[in-house]
C-alpha cells in the first residue's frame, strides 16, 4: 500500500508525496486503520492513523456518533 504520510519531523520527510507502509492495524468497527512508515534515511519507523473514505456511512449505519435530539437510535 501507499500513502502520504503527514508527519514531517524527520529530514527525509520534506516530501510529502505517497511512499510504501504497512497496515498494522484494522479496527474492529471499520473506523480507522494504523499505517507504519520507514524512513529511508534513518530506517527508524512511525505509525499514523487514517480514517476510511467511506468512514461517515459507516457512523450512520453502526449508530455511532452524534445524534439529533429526540433521534431514535
Amino acid at each position: 500500500m501507499t500513502r502520504a504520510p503527514t508527519f514531517y519531523g524527520t529530514k527525509d520527510m520534506l516530501d510529502a508525496s505517497p511512499r510504501p507502509c504497512r497496515v498494522v492495524y484494522i479496527h474492529p468497527e471499520l473506523r480507522f486503520y494504523v499505517v507504519e512508515f520507514r524512513s529511508t534515511v534513518t530506517g527508524e519507523t512511525w505509525r499514523e492513523t487514517f480514517y476510511f473514505p467511506n468512514r461517515p456511512e459507516l457512523i450512520a449505519r453502526s449508530g455511532w456518533g452524534p445524534r439529533l435530539p429526540g433521534a431514535r437510535g
